[in-house]
C-alpha cells in the first residue's frame, strides 16, 4: 500500500522537513514515548499472571504505526507528505528506541532481534519508497506532466 500511494506523490516535498516541524515533534511525541507509557499504565491494572499480554502490550505501543497510515491518510484525503514523514521518522527512530523502551518498561530480560528489525523497515518502508521513485521517474519520462497530473491530488 506504500507504494500505490508514493507513485503520485511529489518528493520535493518530502525534502522540506521544516515546513512540518511541530507536527513532526507532536507525531514523534506521541508515538514513540506517550504510546507506550500508558501501555505501562495499564499494565499496573493487570495481574501478574498476564506477562505475556503485558509484554506483548508494551510492544504493540512501542512499534510505529505501519503502512496503513499512509494508505488511509489518501483514503481520507489528508497529508500524505506529513505522513510519509513521520513514519519514516519513527521506523528509523524505532532501530533505537524499541530496544531501549522495552528494556525500560518490561522487567526480565526481553529477547527482540535489531537485525529483523532492520530487515523488516527497509522492506515495507524504503523499498516501497525507492520503487515508487523510480517508478514516478520511469512515467515522467514516458508521459508529459499534464498528462500525468502528479501531486495534484495532495
Amino acid at each position: 500500500m506504500i507504494y500505490v500511494m508514493i507513485v503520485p506523490m511529489d518528493f520535493k516535498a518530502l525534502a522540506d522537513v521544516r515546513k512540518y516541524k511541530k507536527e513532526i515533534l507532536l507525531g514523534i511525541f506521541t508515538i514513540m514515548i506517550l504510546a507506550p507509557l500508558i501501555a505501562c499504565f495499564i499494565n499496573f491494572i493487570l495481574p501478574s499472571e498476564y506477562d505475556y499480554l503485558k509484554f506483548g502490550l508494551i510492544l504493540a505501543t512501542t512499534m510505529p504505526p505501519g503502512g496503513m497510515i499512509v494508505s488511509w491518510t489518501g483514503l481520507l484525503d489528508a497529508n500524505i507528505e506529513l505522513a510519509m514523514l513521520l513514519q519514516t521518522i519513527t521506523f528509523v527512530l524505532a532501530i533505537v528506541s524499541i530496544p531501549l523502551t522495552l528494556s525500560l518498561l518490561v522487567s526480565g530480560q526481553a529477547n527482540f532481534s535489531q537485525t529483523l528489525l532492520i530487515e523488516n523497515i527497509v522492506l515495507y518502508i524504503f523499498l516501497p519508497l525507492i520503487a515508487g521513485f523510480l517508478t514516478q521517474l520511469a512515467l515522467k519520462r514516458r508521459f508529459p506532466d499534464e498528462k500525468l497530473n502528479l501531486g495534484s491530488q495532495l
